[in-house]
């Protein structure tokens, strides 16, 4: 009797600690990003609830963290509903930002969010 798998977990790195579980939500990431990678850190834009790569230099809302990006996810042509993580333990290393920002402009606020990295 054959078996299918439909999907497989491939650990990749970036969740690097289970004492804090990585809670999944659906999310709407806004179109025209071209393709985002999982481990990006996403803000929300205030006007629209629409999901961007997290960018300190913005001033829409999106300058503030919301989540980490569970899948690599292609935006060019349309708004995509997607997965976010909005808790967890991150390896620092894996998560990517907008602009020039780095973990350490962003480590203290991700934390209030129950989002922490290693």
């Amino acid at each position: 009797m054959a078996t299918d798998i439909l999907d497989e977990f491939k650990p990749d790195g970036l969740i690097v600690d289970t004492r804090i579980s990585a809670l999944p939500k659906e999310i709407k990431i806004q179109k025209g990003q071209g393709l985002l990678l999982r481990g990006t850190v996403l803000g929300k834009i205030k006007e629209n609830n629409l999901c961007v790569i997290l960018d300190s230099t913005k001033t829409d809302g999106s300058q503030e963290p919301y989540c980490v990006l569970a899948d690599d996810v292609e935006t060019e042509v349309k708004d995509v509903v997607s997965t976010g993580y909005f808790t967890g333990i991150f390896d620092k290393s894996s998560l990517i930002f907008g602009g020039s920002d780095t973990v350490d402009i962003h480590e203290d606020k991700l934390r209030k969010l129950n989002i922490h990295v290693k």
